[in-house]
């Protein structure tokens, strides 16, 4: 509680801290599921006493939640780091992991990132609210049966990018997406939404294959670094608006 860097939470086996459906807040330096955590339809809330990093998956930080840790807590959203959380890695969560939680949302402080690294990744629903978001190479980042919202200013990624939003993406305003490479978005039902300005650059092609909406000046541009290679797709039935 004095914010030191020291000081952990464990659950041991067979071993289970539920809430019924009422919220819950676990802040420690690291953490260690061995047992189950079940807020239910609640919250649940993890936070480095510390403002350290955080490793989701495959992937280490000051706390690191595996993917095995993952598939042990139960919650309508789980909220993972807060306004301090310094930055967020993730890596490789399958549905199978995240399938017990309604909405994986990720927050850092202004200052820090949350980046997708390594492996693809999918959630039920997902929202993103780093100071900025970067994504790996080659990666596919899902929701499979809710929203993806990404609510950083700027979107960075270092390859080609697949993101798939089951009920729809949405975008916070402002927003500077700037592709390293062939960039696709897709859902399986609603719209592509940005709350304001919007403006989406990629070195290779951009492809959106459901309705893209803003509500600000919005620039779409690939071929970025001008080497003649990189084109602009719109699905059938598709608008931009």
């Amino acid at each position: 509680s004095d914010g030191n860097g020291a000081g952990d939470f464990s659950i041991g086996t067979s071993t289970t801290l539920s809430t019924g459906n009422n919220s819950l807040t676990l802040t420690a330096n690291e953490i260690d599921i061995l047992g189950t955590i079940s807020s239910g339809t609640g919250s649940t809330t993890i936070a480095v006493s510390d403002g350290g990093t955080i490793g989701l998956g495959g992937t280490s930080g000051n706390m690191t939640i595996t993917d095995a840790e993952l598939s042990k807590i139960t919650a309508g959203t789980l909220n993972i780091g807060n306004s301090s959380t310094g930055n967020i890695t993730v890596d490789g969560i399958s549905a199978a992991n995240s399938d017990n939680v309604g909405t994986v949302n990720l927050t850092t402080a202004s200052g820090s990132s949350v980046s997708f690294s390594n492996n693809d990744s999918t959630f039920n629903a997902l929202a993103v609210n780093g100071g900025s978001t970067s994504f790996g190479n080659g990666l596919t980042i899902a929701t499979d049966t809710g929203k993806f919202s990404l609510n950083s200013s700027a979107i960075t990624s270092e390859g080609a990018l697949a993101l798939t939003g089951a009920t729809g993406i949405d975008f916070g305003a402002g927003v500077v997406f700037t592709g390293g490479g062939d960039v696709s978005m897709s859902t399986n039902s609603g719209d592509l939404v940005g709350a304001g300005a919007f403006t989406l650059t990629s070195t290779g092609n951009i492809s959106l294959s459901e309705n893209l909406t803003t509500a600000g000046t919005t620039v779409i541009a690939t071929d970025s670094d001008g080497n003649g290679a990189g084109d602009f797709s719109i699905g059938t039935s598709t608008t931009l608006s």
